[in-house]
């Protein structure tokens, strides 16, 4: 459910991390009630080596 809200909410699956680290509270469900309002992150991106895989890393 995480992946299909964070793809009709910030526009692709990979976001589903944010949406959860912003919604801890339901971190824990995976079919929602009615009813329940989740906060929408604004969406973070880093091209930081730090983030890269090993094999992008380099120069």
């Amino acid at each position: 459910m995480w992946d299909a809200i964070a793809k009709k909410m910030m526009g692709a699956e990979m976001y589903a991390n944010q949406l959860i680290d912003a919604n801890q509270r339901y971190s824990n469900i995976v079919k929602f009630d009615a009813g329940v309002v989740l906060t929408i992150p604004e969406i973070v991106t880093s091209k930081s080596a730090v983030n890269l895989p090993p094999w992008k890393q380099r120069g």
